[in-house]
């Protein structure tokens, strides 16, 4: 596998993970709303409904949705002016995934938590590093 497929490949299973978010947040949407277990006027974003897991993955899901929003533009100026690409930014990559992964874990199952914060510095410094490495 070449240096540019082992930095797409993790950043690519991030746009996954936040695919299945959206996708399980959009079925039990369907299902609360098809079983009038919450009024169809009440569905909307950034108010708080349904049970815990389901107002924890909305919140994991927009913070994820944040998150790539400021990695996206340092994987793809690392792509497009560095060459070769570091490998290096593969591995930060992979620590990034692993980190959203596991702060969805954790959020999902102990709700906002200081262990959240940690996993969330944790992948953000991913992303700093990122960008540090395409600025230098």
């Amino acid at each position: 596998m070449n240096i540019s497929a082992e930095i797409v490949q993790p950043f690519a299973l991030f746009a996954l993970l936040l695919i299945a978010k959206a996708t399980i947040i959009g079925l039990s949407r369907f299902f609360f709303a098809g079983t009038g277990k919450i009024p169809y006027g009440q569905l909307t974003p950034g108010i708080p409904q349904g049970p815990r897991w389901y107002a924890s993955l909305n919140r994991a899901y927009i913070n994820g949705i944040e998150a790539f929003a400021l990695l996206a533009p340092a994987v793809l100026l690392h792509l497009t002016y560095k060459t070769p690409p570091s490998p290096s930014v593969a591995s930060l990559l992979w620590v990034f995934l692993m980190a959203r992964m596991l702060y969805t874990l954790v959020y999902l199952s102990m709700g906002y938590k200081v262990w959240c914060s940690i996993i969330w510095l944790v992948g953000f410094g991913a992303t700093l590093v990122t960008w540090m490495m395409i600025l230098t």
